[in-house]
C-alpha cells in the first residue's frame, strides 16, 4: 500500500510551446499541459474569464484519477464508474487528460492530438498494454463529460444584467465600469457540493459597526500603496501571494508527492481532491460575491466620509498596493481556493504539522511547518495588498475549509473503507444534513 494510505484515515507562467517530457510524471505533466492549453486561449473567444479555468483543472484531474482507478481500484471514482479494466495506468491517465482537454478546448484539438502522440512516443507508451489502458482512460473521461453536461461552465452562458454583474453606485456596494468577469460562475454546477450556495455565509458587518471600522482602518493603513505601515516582511508576503493559489499549491503538491513517495494512484487522488475543492470554492466565492455585492476597500476608503461610521475617515486619493480585481469583495476568491487547498492537503496527510516549502513563482519558496499557516498568511496578504477587508478573507477561508472537508469525506474515498468520514457535518452548510 502506498505511503498516503498509511497516513490518511495569478497562474503559473508557462511556455505555450511546452514539449512532451521524455520521462513520464503523468499527473504533473498533464497539469502543466492543461495550464499551457488554458494560457493559449488568452485573447481568443475561448479565453477563460476570471478564475474559471479552475473548472478545467478539476475536470482533467478527476478524469486522470478515474482512469487510473479503473485499473488499480484502490479508490472510488469521481463519476461512479467501476472496473475492472486492464492496461497501463500511465497511458490511461494521459488518454483521459487528452480526451478531457479536447472536449474543453475544441479549437486546440489538432495541437492537443499532436502533443498526445508526441507524449506517447517520448514515454514509450505505445505497446499493447498502453493501448488497452488508453481505452480505459477515454472511457473515464467520457463518463465525466456526460456527467458534467450542461453544468454551465463551457461554453460560458450569458446572463441578464444585474447589479452583481455591472456594479452599482449605492454606498456599501461594489462599483465597476466594465462589469464582473464570468458572472455565471457563481451559478455553475459544483463538482462535489449539492448547490452553489450551500456554503453561503452570513452577511458582511454593517457599515456602522465596530468590526467594519476596524477592518476598514486596518486595510487603509497596511494596504496603502504609499505611506503604508507595512513592514518589509509584510510587503514580501503581499508580493509572494500575488500569484493565484492554484499555481503555488500545485507546484507544492508535486514536491510533497515526491518527498512522501506517493504512488501513481495516490498522487492522482491528491491532485484531483485539491482541484475539485478549489473549483467548488471558487464557485462558492462567486456565488457569495454576486449575492452580497459588497464594495472593495478602494471604493470604501474613497467614500469613507459617507458610510455613516464615525470611526472611519475617507481619503479620496487612497490607492491599494496592488490593482483591485474587478469583482466584489465579499467573500475573497483567493482565500476560498487557498483555504480549501491548504485544508485538503491537511486532511489528505492526516496532520497540519509538516515541514515543507511552498513553491512560489520564479523559483521563490517560503518555508512552513503547518499547512494552516499558509492559509493564515494568505488572509494577511490580501490586506497588505490593499484589496480585501479582513472579514472577507477570514470568512472565505472558512468557506474553503468547509468545502474541502465536504469533498474529502464524500469523494474519491478508499474502496476498502468508504464510509469513514472522520467527524460530523454540523458545520458544513445548510444543506449538509
Amino acid at each position: 500500500m502506498a505511503a498516503v494510505r498509511r497516513l490518511t484515515g495569478v497562474f503559473v507562467c508557462i511556455s505555450l510551446s511546452w514539449a512532451a517530457p521524455a520521462s513520464a510524471d503523468v499527473v504533473f505533466d498533464w497539469y502543466m499541459k492543461t495550464q499551457a492549453t488554458i494560457a493559449a486561449t488568452v485573447g481568443t473567444p475561448a479565453a477563460r474569464p476570471g478564475p474559471s479555468s479552475l473548472l478545467d483543472l478539476a475536470g482533467v484531474h478527476a478524469a486522470m484519477h478515474d482512469a487510473i482507478q479503473l485499473i488499480e481500484r484502490d479508490f472510488e471514482t469521481y463519476s461512479g464508474m467501476t472496473g475492472p479494466r486492464t492496461g497501463s495506468p500511465v497511458a490511461a491517465a494521459a488518454a483521459a487528460a487528452h480526451r478531457m482537454l479536447v472536449h474543453r478546448f475544441p479549437a486546440q484539438a489538432t495541437e492537443l492530438d499532436a502533443f498526445y502522440q508526441q507524449y506517447l512516443t517520448a514515454n514509450n507508451l505505445t505497446g499493447t498494454e498502453d493501448g488497452v489502458g488508453a481505452i480505459a482512460g477515454r472511457q473515464a473521461a467520457d463518463a465525466i463529460i456526460v456527467m458534467r453536461a450542461g453544468d454551465g461552465s463551457s461554453p460560458a452562458p450569458t446572463m441578464p444584467p444585474t447589479p452583481a454583474v455591472t456594479g452599482e453606485n449605492a454606498i456599501g456596494k461594489w462599483r465597476s465600469a466594465t462589469g464582473m468577469p464570468a458572472p455565471w460562475l457563481g451559478s455553475t454546477k459544483p463538482f462535489t457540493l449539492r448547490s452553489s450556495d450551500q456554503m453561503l455565509p452570513e452577511p458582511p458587518p454593517l457599515l456602522t459597526s465596530l468590526e467594519y471600522a476596524e477592518a476598514y482602518n486596518e486595510v487603509k493603513r497596511f494596504g496603502a500603496k504609499d505611506r503604508s505601515s507595512r513592514s518589509a516582511d509584510q510587503s514580501e508576503t503581499a508580493r509572494f501571494f500575488s500569484e493565484g493559489a492554484q499555481g503555488y499549491w500545485n507546484r507544492t503538491l508535486e514536491t510533497l508527492a515526491t518527498e512522501h513517495g506517493l504512488g501513481l494512484g495516490d498522487k492522482a487522488r491528491l491532485f484531483a481532491l485539491v482541484q475539485l475543492a478549489m473549483a467548488d470554492s471558487i464557485i462558492t466565492a462567486w456565488n457569495s460575491k454576486s449575492h452580497f455585492n459588497f464594495w472593495r476597500p478602494i471604493t470604501a476608503i474613497r467614500y469613507g466620509a459617507d458610510d455613516g461610521n464615525l470611526s472611519t475617515s475617507g481619503d479620496s486619493t487612497w490607492e491599494p498596493l496592488l490593482p483591485t480585481p474587478n469583482y466584489p469583495d465579499y467573500t475573497s476568491g483567493a482565500n476560498n481556493i487557498g483555504g480549501s487547498a491548504a485544508y485538503m492537503v491537511r486532511l489528505y496527510f492526516g496532520t497540519d504539522h509538516m515541514e515543507f516549502k511552498l513553491k512560489g513563482a520564479a523559483g521563490v519558496d517560503r518555508p512552513y511547518k503547518r499547512f494552516s499557516d499558509v492559509a493564515a498568511d494568505l488572509v494577511d496578504a490580501r490586506i497588505y495588498q490593499g484589496i480585501h477587508f479582513r472579514f472577507a478573507d477570514t470568512v472565505a477561508r472558512s468557506q474553503g475549509q468547509r468545502v474541502a472537508r465536504w469533498a474529502f469525506r464524500r469523494f474519491l474515498r478508499p474502496v476498502d473503507d468508504p464510509h469513514v468520514v472522520n467527524g460530523d457535518d454540523s458545520d458544513l452548510g445548510r444543506d449538509a444534513q
